[in-house]
């Protein structure tokens, strides 16, 4: 399931800085993680993704989610 998402992004992306593209890695796996849980459940997603739900909506905040 995760290769799949991932296959979306080039590598090397070098039209991307490193910070960018570690976004963009980040914003594949959160909603493909979202995605996987029932209704988009936030709580479920932070504890499979080990960070607290809160951290996990700021993230989401910063990504555009």
């Amino acid at each position: 399931m995760g290769v799949s998402s991932m296959e979306a992004l080039t590598f090397p992306p070098f039209s991307l800085s490193w910070p960018d593209y570690r976004d963009e890695v980040e914003r594949v796996y959160l909603s493909a993680l979202l995605s996987s849980t029932v209704r988009g459940n936030v709580m479920r997603a932070a504890y499979l993704a080990g960070v607290s739900r809160t951290a996990l909506y700021a993230k989401m905040r910063r990504l555009g989610l």
